[in-house]
């Protein structure tokens, strides 16, 4: 136990010993730290002052909104407010003196409403007129929408259906900025954690071929599988401990600057078409929790590959590729089990869409939804990837 201690530290030493791996974990944070204050630098709104205040002045709406129900009342309130401003086609609305004195309080709502009704701006303007009965149900005949265009089964129309049945309505609003900014910023962090895992962990293996060391392994006292296994624990110890470091710091950074108020909020205040009774924070530990799990896997696949190519640099390309891919290309819904398979790629699922869209799994007729099955199938996937690799290694330095 005792070697087996000191190799799976000895490995670490190797690891945090390399410069690219301080230095990508530098750039990282700093990457992290600009998108979370983006809207406060950025140069077209004002001076950072004016951002700031401007920002305290939602706040202030906002809050006095809060607790309140999207209701008829409510939502008359938005259209008389609207109403009053001069709208004029191709003009920012938003710098009138009458978007500031009546409707700037309402622009949280407006911005959920716009969401549910598809509406554009100039509609909900002009011509939409409020009615709470007219309203959900326009926002059930979208789910539905949604469902056909997602190519949906029955059983699973039934299961969300089911699920909208628990959702309380009308819905009730909540103060939220600290759970959006976390759902906008979701994306950035999942594609920092899983370039930093390729570019720190797809030298782990090759560097014995490297530094022509592999052949040393063969007299080690611990045999070939030990320190196959140790590598492979470190490799998905780092990335497990990468995760949790980004997503600290993101979410601390976030509650500094939003506050922690709607946590318990509805989630359709972010999604307005989702049909599930999930609270924001829920919604945001369900997704950091899931990148979690797909750094995981994600930090198996680069340590099996790169053992496959014996080569950093291949293996780093392969990889970013593989999340360039991810995020640009997407598969036609009507082609349903080749889109539900790649959505649930670790490298694209890092996306709230994929987290929270409606693809569902049937299990002995049970249906399950993407964040219950996901983390068995990664687990189960990490666990084949990892015994692939056993094999591949181990034949590798024979």
């Amino acid at each position: 136990m005792e070697l087996l201690k000191n190799l799976y530290i000895y490995e670490w030493k190797k690891l945090l010993q390399k410069k690219i791996v301080w230095i990508t974990v530098f750039i990282s944070v700093l990457i992290l730290i600009v998108s979370l204050l983006s809207y406060f630098i950025s140069p077209y709104e004002g001076t950072l002052e004016e951002r700031f205040d401007a920002y305290q002045l939602d706040k202030e709406y906002s809050m006095v909104l809060d607790g309140r129900k999207i209701d008829h009342a409510l939502l008359s309130e938005i259209k008389e407010a609207y109403k009053n401003i001069p709208y004029t086609k191709g003009i920012d609305y938003t710098i009138t003196e009458e978007y500031q004195q009546y409707a700037r309080r309402y622009s949280t709502i407006f911005r959920i409403v716009r969401g549910i009704t598809k509406l554009s701006t100039s509609e909900l303007i002009l011509s939409w007129e409020p009615e709470e009965d007219k309203f959900y149900e326009e926002r059930r005949l979208w789910m539905g929408t949604n469902w056909e265009d997602l190519k949906l089964s029955s059983q699973e129309k039934e299961f969300w259906e089911k699920k909208e049945e628990q959702v309380e309505k009308p819905i009730v609003y909540r103060h939220h900025e600290a759970y959006l900014a976390l759902t906008n910023l979701y994306q950035t962090v999942g594609y920092i954690v899983l370039l930093v895992i390729a570019i720190c962990l797809s030298g782990l293996f090759p560097e014995e071929y490297m530094r022509k060391t592999d052949q040393i392994i063969l007299s080690s006292p611990m045999g070939k599988t030990m320190l196959y296994r140790v590598k492979i624990i470190v490799g998905v110890s780092f990335a497990l401990l990468s995760s949790l470091f980004f997503s600290t710091i993101i979410f601390v950074g976030t509650f500094l600057l939003y506050g922690v108020n709607g946590f318990f909020a509805a989630f359709q205040l972010i999604a307005g078409l989702f049909p599930c009774s999930l609270t924001c924070g829920q919604a945001v530990l369900i997704m950091y929790g899931l990148m979690v799990m797909a750094a995981v896997t994600s930090s198996i696949f680069v340590m099996v590959i790169s053992e496959i190519f014996c080569s950093n640099i291949g293996t780093l390309a392969l990889f970013t590729v593989a999340l360039m891919i991810g995020m640009m290309v997407e598969i036609p819904r009507q082609y349903r089990g080749v889109s539900q398979l790649w959505n649930w790629l670790p490298w694209c699922y890092i996306s709230p869409f994929n987290v929270f869209e409606g693809y569902t799994i049937s299990v002995f007729g049970q249906n399950f939804t993407s964040w219950q099955a996901l983390p068995v199938i990664y687990l189960l996937a990490a666990v084949g990837m990892a015994l692939l690799g056993k094999r591949i290694y181990q034949k590798g330095i024979m």
